[in-house]
C-alpha cells in the first residue's frame, strides 16, 4: 500500500508556484491471504483558479502548468509599498483524504527573505498555514500568496541596487492519518461583508454561520461593536398560539454603550412592566438608530410576551418590537417551577449549546438588564441578573443589550 504525497510550490519574483506530485511508501507490508475486495482509489490534487488582487502592480498572468502542479509568473516591484497578491485554489479531487506534511519557503537557494521584502503565504481569509492541515476528498482550500516591496523601512535599509529574487514555497500533502489538526478558518460570518451577511440571512444561506459567531460593524455614530449569533431555529413550538417569538428565527445580540440612566426601580405595580420601560423605548428608537441602514432594514417585527406581578397575581402583557431585551428564561432555560415564561417562549439557542442553566449563572457574577420581574412578587424596569457563562453576550449595567430578529 502506498502513501501518496503531493507537492505544492509557490515562487515569486520570478515567482514558481508549484504542486508536485509524488509517493511516500509505508513501512510495513500487508500479506492478504484469502479472498478480498479492495475499493479503487484516486489521488488528484492540483490547482485551478488563479484570481489576482486588485490593487497588485502589473505582471505577467499567473501560468498554470499542463500538470496543473505549477503556477508561474513574473513581476517588478518598483518603489516601497508595491505589492503583488493573488489566490490560488489546491483542489482534492481524489477519494483520499490528504494533509500537509512539509512547508519549505526559499529565497535564492535559500538565503534569508530580504528585509525590505514581506512574503506571505496564508489562507484565503488569513489564516496560517501549517503542517498536518487537511484537505480533504472533493474539498477545496485557497491559499493567498502576497509579496511586497516594503514602505516602512529606514532609508539605510532600501537595496543600493536592482535586485532579482526567485522566492518559492513547497507545499508537500500526503495521506491524511490521525496526526491531522483542523485549519483555523476565520467564520465567514466575521469575514463576509455586513450586506453579505445580511443576504444571506434573508435568503436562507446560513448554512456556514454557527452559534456565537461575531462580527465587528460600525453604528451610525461611528462606534465599533460586535454582533453575535444567539439563535437559527424556528422549533415547532413557535407555532404556538401566543407564543413569544423573542427565541425563534435567526436571532442576533448587540451590546452598545448608552448615555442615558436606566434605574432598578422597585415596584408592586404595572409601571415598570417591559412594555411601558424607558429602555424599550429607547432600544426601539435610539438604538435602533445606531444600526446600520443595511442591517436595519431586514429587523423583522417580533411578538413579544412580557409580564408582571401585582399583589401576588401574575399579569401577561404582549408587544411588538424590534429591538428586545431576552427574558431570563430565555438566557437559562429551566422547568415550570422557576419560570413564568415557560411555555411562553424557549432558551436561545446559543445559550442552550452552552449548557446555561440558572446554577451555572448565579456564579459569574456579572449584572446586566432583562425584561424579567427580579422576584415572584416584585417588579424592576430590568432584573439585574447573571449572565451565565464565559460568553461574548456578557451583561453590564452600563450597557444596553439588545436582541433582534433578522429576516
Amino acid at each position: 500500500m502506498k502513501k501518496r504525497k503531493h507537492t505544492l510550490i509557490f515562487g515569486i519574483l520570478l515567482l514558481i508556484l508549484g504542486l508536485g506530485l509524488g509517493y511516500a511508501f509505508l513501512t510495513t507490508t500487508l500479506n492478504i491471504n484469502g479472498t478480498t475486495d479492495v475499493d479503487s482509489n484516486t489521488w488528484s490534487i492540483y490547482f485551478d483558479n488563479v484570481q489576482v488582487t486588485s490593487g497588485s502592480v502589473s505582471a505577467s498572468t499567473p501560468v498554470i502548468d499542463s500538470s496543473k502542479t505549477t503556477v508561474a509568473f513574473n513581476v517588478h516591484l518598483s518603489k516601497p509599498g508595491d505589492f503583488y497578491e493573488f489566490t490560488v485554489d489546491a483542489v482534492n479531487d481524489g477519494t483520499i483524504d490528504a494533509m500537509i506534511d512539509t512547508i519549505t519557503k526559499t529565497v535564492n537557494e535559500g538565503i534569508d527573505i530580504p528585509y525590505y521584502l514581506s512574503y506571505i503565504v496564508t489562507y484565503f481569509d488569513g489564516a496560517s498555514v501549517s503542517a498536518n492541515q487537511p484537505l480533504d476528498a472533493g474539498s477545496t482550500e485557497t491559499y493567498k500568496i502576497r509579496v511586497a516591496y516594503k514602505s516602512n523601512i529606514d532609508p539605510e535599509d532600501l537595496p543600493s541596487t536592482n535586485q532579482s529574487l526567485s522566492l518559492s514555497l513547497h507545499i508537500t500533502y500526503v495521506q491524511k492519518d490521525s496526526s491531522a489538526v483542523a485549519i483555523d478558518h476565520v467564520p465567514p460570518f466575521q469575514l463576509e461583508p455586513l450586506d453579505t451577511v445580511v443576504s444571506n440571512i434573508v435568503s436562507g444561506n446560513t448554512q456556514n454561520y454557527h452559534l456565537g459567531d461575531s462580527k465587528t460593524i460600525s453604528l451610525e455614530n461611528g462606534q465599533s461593536v460586535s454582533v453575535y449569533i444567539l439563535n437559527t431555529t424556528t422549533p415547532a413550538e413557535c407555532s404556538n398560539s401566543g407564543f413569544s417569538q423573542t427565541a425563534c428565527g435567526f436571532i442576533l445580540g448587540i451590546r452598545v454603550s448608552s448615555e442615558m440612566a436606566f434605574c432598578a426601580t422597585v415596584s408592586q405595580g404595572r409601571e415598570n412592566c417591559w412594555d411601558v420601560s424607558p429602555i424599550r423605548t429607547y432600544a426601539n428608537d435610539e438604538f435602533l438608530d445606531l444600526l446600520p441602514e443595511v442591517l436595519r432594514n431586514h429587523i423583522l417585527d417580533t411578538y413579544v410576551v412580557s409580564y408582571y406581578k401585582t399583589n401576588y397575581e401574575m399579569q401577561y402583557v404582549t408587544t411588538t418590537d424590534k429591538v428586545y431585551l431576552p427574558d431570563i428564561y430565555e438566557i437559562c432555560g429551566g422547568d415550570v417551577s422557576e419560570n413564568y415564561l415557560y411555555g411562553y417562549s424557549r432558551q436561545l439557542d446559543y445559550y442552550q449549546s452552552l449548557g446555561v442553566t440558572r446554577e451555572r449563572a448565579s456564579l459569574s457574577r456579572r449584572y446586566g438588564w432583562t425584561r424579567s420581574p427580579n422576584s415572584a412578587d416584585r417588579t424592576l424596569n430590568f432584573n439585574s441578573v447573571y449572565s451565565g457563562v464565559e460568553d461574548p453576550y456578557c451583561f453590564n449595567h452600563n450597557y444596553v443589550y439588545g436582541a433582534f430578529r433578522v429576516g
